[in-house]
């Protein structure tokens, strides 16, 4: 048996790569922004009521979210609003420190399962 065939290929540790990173971030930032959580729902029994509370959350802010419909439920009146720019931004500035938190910990454990697998094998 030859040297070559008794060793083992040691892989490279895992690094965090910008590019990878930010495909991600991008990921769940739209995902975010075209859910339901980027919006508020204001739902009454009666019209009078929803526009009221329409008028009131426009002032602080909020926006008609069109991609989500406007209905008539069983309970009275639905419609979503999107929240405020600097609330959304908020959220986003969460949203982007959790997926690098969550590649971090990938690597991370990436890492130490070869370094692992790197020690069993000169033992």
């Amino acid at each position: 048996m030859t040297t070559n065939q008794n060793t083992k290929h040691v892989q490279q540790p895992r690094i965090l790569n910008q590019a990878e990173l930010d495909a991600r971030i991008e990921k769940a930032v739209n995902q975010y922004k075209n859910s339901h959580a980027s919006c508020r729902r204001v739902e009454k029994g009666i019209l009078l009521a929803l526009i009221k509370e329409v008028l009131e959350l426009v002032e602080q802010g909020y926006k008609f979210n069109e991609d989500l419909p406007c209905l008539v439920t069983h309970g009275g009146l639905m419609c979503y609003l999107k929240k405020p720019d600097a609330m959304q931004e908020a959220a986003i500035e969460v949203i982007k420190a959790d997926v690098e938190a969550k590649i971090k910990e990938e690597i991370e454990a990436h890492n130490k399962a070869h370094s692992d697998v790197h020690i069993k094998a000169h033992s």
